[in-house]
């Protein structure tokens, strides 16, 4: 199959009927132009399928591609409350296989808006913040390429995402395969929105098999989620929150032997649970290498304008906790 030539900043200026220096400052959001001229020049560009040729442009510029990284600190700190050290292993490793790259990379706080008004940005990734909220910045140029890590992404970004459903499917079959019967999800109170699309995940697992679900704990009071499985007849734990000794000094003083009494997965990158007696097997979703991951993804964008979904890659890493 054929495709016809690509879209140019010219063609959307004849058909827009503006300069092709009007059309430009347009779609890289610079410049002042009237709302009823930037909305006919942004609708001829969609109808028409244009996308600026960020690594072109970047040349041109005599410099380097630059990737804006909009960050919410609050996911790169310590955090019992998140996975430990996922997103700030994403970013890091994502950061430093794009500078490898020849790539500048510019950390913009989730507060700033029309960031192009700043610096002129080839791509730029982003991810819902500590509270749920999109983490994007507005006025970002039409056909910059964004990824964005969350749900409800805004149309035309490329979402970064775990497959939630595949990991929970390979979690429980897991459990099962080791012969539990019945098990229990521990989930934080948090706002974001990975543990509720796990619940969702675990809740969809059990009425494709036709059976009831064992029960969904939410909060942090280890020593009551272990009594609560127990008294609802569970043999296994998958906990999606980073509590790993908590949990097994709650399940060891009441004399509940691991794995042979309780099964024990937790979601984690498994940064300290190899080193615990037992070992505990954990679901990682290897930020080191989902990170490369997105960083060629962006590559590809600012040499192309074409931009896909990443998704992201999980491992399960059995431990003595399920052995």
């Amino acid at each position: 199959m054929t495709t016809g030539p690509r879209p140019t900043l010219a063609k959307v200026a004849a058909l827009a009927g503006v300069s092709r220096s009007t059309a430009s400052n347009v779609l890289s959001g610079s410049g002042r132009v009237s709302a009823e001229t930037a909305a006919r020049v942004r609708e001829v560009a969609a109808r028409i399928g244009y996308r600026a040729d960020a690594g072109a442009r970047a040349l041109r510029a005599g410099g380097s591609p630059v990737v804006g990284l909009v960050m919410d600190l609050e996911l790169i700190r310590m955090n019992s409350d998140i996975p430990a050290l996922w997103w700030p292993r994403v970013l890091f490793s994502c950061v430093d296989r794009l500078s490898e790259q020849g790539c500048v990379v510019a950390v913009l706080p989730t507060g700033v808006d029309r960031p192009s008004s700043l610096m002129k940005l080839d791509a730029v990734v982003g991810v819902e913040r500590s509270d749920g909220t999109p983490g994007l910045p507005a006025g970002l140029p039409f056909g910059l390429p964004v990824f964005y890590g969350g749900p409800g992404a805004p149309p035309g970004c490329a979402r970064v995402t775990p497959d939630f459903s595949g990991l929970v499917h390979d979690v429980m079959t897991h459990l099962y395969g080791r012969g539990a019967r019945r098990v229990a999800l521990i989930a934080p109170t948090v706002q974001i929105s990975a543990p509720d699309l796990i619940k969702r995940a675990f809740l969809e697992w059990h009425v494709t098999r036709g059976e009831a679900p064992g029960p969904v704990l939410v909060g942090h009071d280890a020593a009551g989620q272990v009594d609560a499985a127990v008294a609802a007849g569970c043999d296994a734990i998958f906990s999606t929150t980073n509590q790993s000794p908590v949990l097994l000094r709650a399940l060891t003083g009441r004399g509940l032997r691991v794995p042979a009494d309780m099964r024990l997965v937790t979601l984690s990158e498994g940064v300290i649970e190899h080193w615990m007696e037992p070992s505990v097997t954990v679901v990682s979703l290897q930020g080191d290498q989902n990170g490369r991951v997105l960083a060629d993804a962006i590559l590809t964008a600012v040499a192309s304008g074409v931009t896909g979904e990443v998704v992201v890659r999980h491992r399960l890493i059995e431990g003595g906790s399920t052995r």
